[in-house]
């Protein structure tokens, strides 16, 4: 519910800023927001723009699910572990499930890391781009060809199918492989513009 989160917005930054402010002024504020991967509604980073302008801070926003994927997979891989556990006892069907599915997200991250990197956006530099803009830019700059394009298209769909639940089918070796030999290819190339 839109409302919902938008006062829970509001109710938050309250709390924080009656319980801190003496002790030490809030300069920025992030909401994090468990979108299932679907992204944050525009009416909260209008609150937040609101909040930011009436109280003076440096910076708001809001954190989905990718984003926090994207510091956990930043981590030392201790710190992963501590912040995961570790894996539970489980079948061999269910531990070639887990394997697979570890191999084929971690060249994922691998991928939207090094492809991300290599693409900026002059009219948004501080906000990640969406993978199909990052692959269309790859594609116009001549760094990968069309037909892998389409193929990360694909896995696309096979990694949201994964990670939202609806699908328990993980892409196989040589799909993982073809993944991790474009990310190899995007490696040696330079930034490049997106307009």
């Amino acid at each position: 519910n839109v409302l919902a989160a938008v006062n829970k917005i509001k109710d938050d930054f309250e709390g924080l800023r009656d319980y801190w402010h003496d002790i030490c002024p809030i300069k920025k504020y992030y909401f994090v927001l468990n979108d299932k991967y679907k992204g944050s509604l525009p009416q909260l980073h209008k609150e937040l723009i609101v909040l930011q302008s009436d109280f003076n801070l440096i910076d708001t926003g809001v954190i989905v699910a990718k984003d926090l994927e994207r510091e956990l997979f930043n981590l030392p891989d201790d710190m992963i572990r501590s912040v995961v556990g570790h894996l539970p006892d489980i079948d061999h069907e269910e531990y070639m499930f887990v394997s697979g599915f570890t191999c084929f997200i971690s060249a994922w991250i691998n991928f939207e890391k090094i492809a991300r990197h290599k693409v900026f956006s002059a009219k948004q530099p501080n906000r990640p781009l969406f993978i199909g803009k990052v692959v269309n830019a790859l594609v116009k700059n001549k760094i990968i060809s069309r037909q892998d394009a389409t193929f990360i298209k694909k896995i696309t769909e096979v990694r949201n199918s994964l990670v939202h639940g609806v699908s328990m089918l993980v892409p196989k070796k040589n799909e993982i492989d073809m993944l991790i030999f474009i990310t190899e290819k995007i490696k040696p190339a330079g930034v490049c513009r997106l307009d």
